[in-house]
């Protein structure tokens, strides 16, 4: 439902379907979805409210973390860096970020695992046309 709200630009009903999805999953002891439900709640947090799209970017990481899953990590922080440059302000770090859990996503589970939507506008911005355009095309 979230993804169906963010697609209409209903960005608020959007967070709350993410929100709602990370509180479920928290209740019912499902770590992985509810990590997963907060690194989409940051996507339409960014829009409504930055810095609140920030802290759930480093909520979400730090569960990851917590959890002890190396390629969820690296997904969630993949993501996390992604949002932050592309809405907030361009870091090295957050590129460092990327370009690190980019490869440990690689490493954990093969080159033709799909990444995260964001990472292509990434790649982009960086000027590797190439490879972003590569992430779209059907492999």
């Amino acid at each position: 439902m979230g993804d169906a709200h963010f697609a209409l630009g209903a960005m608020s009903d959007s967070a709350l379907a993410y929100e709602t999805a990370a509180a479920r999953a928290a209740e019912a002891g499902l770590r992985k979805t509810q990590i997963e439900a907060l690194a989409r709640l940051a996507v339409p947090a960014w829009y409504l409210d930055p810095p609140r799209g920030n802290d759930i970017c480093e909520q979400a990481v730090e569960e990851s973390r917590a959890h002890g899953d190396p390629l969820l990590l690296a997904q969630t922080q993949l993501a996390t860096a992604c949002f932050r440059l592309l809405y907030d302000t361009w870091r090295n770090q957050d590129a460092e970020t990327c370009a690190s859990a980019r490869h440990t996503i690689r490493r954990l589970s093969g080159p033709s695992t799909p990444e995260n939507m964001f990472c292509g506008t990434w790649q982009a911005m960086q000027g590797d046309y190439e490879e972003a355009l590569s992430k779209q095309r059907p492999q």
